[in-house]
């Protein structure tokens, strides 16, 4: 993998950190606030890549509830 830009690398990373902190409290939260966060980081997501903000290639890191609900609605799987 070639890194470009890695300050915008770093930026990135830094980002997912701060998603990831305020996440970890997922075990309080029900899985349709988890399913709101998914759907605000989406749209930041899409609004980056529009702007030609993100490489080719994004890397997320985070718990299990969040990486099935982040498949669940980018594939708009049904929740059954």
């Amino acid at each position: 993998m070639v890194i470009d830009k890695p300050s915008v690398f770093l930026q990135e990373l830094n980002i997912v950190a701060l998603l990831c902190q305020q996440c970890s409290v997922v075990l309080s939260h029900s899985g349709a606030d988890v399913y709101d966060r998914v759907s605000t980081f989406l749209e930041t997501m899409y609004r980056d890549m529009e702007k030609g903000g993100c490489g080719q290639n994004t890397i997320i890191v985070s718990h299990g509830l969040f990486c099935r609900l982040f498949l669940m609605r980018y594939y708009h799987w049904p929740v059954s």
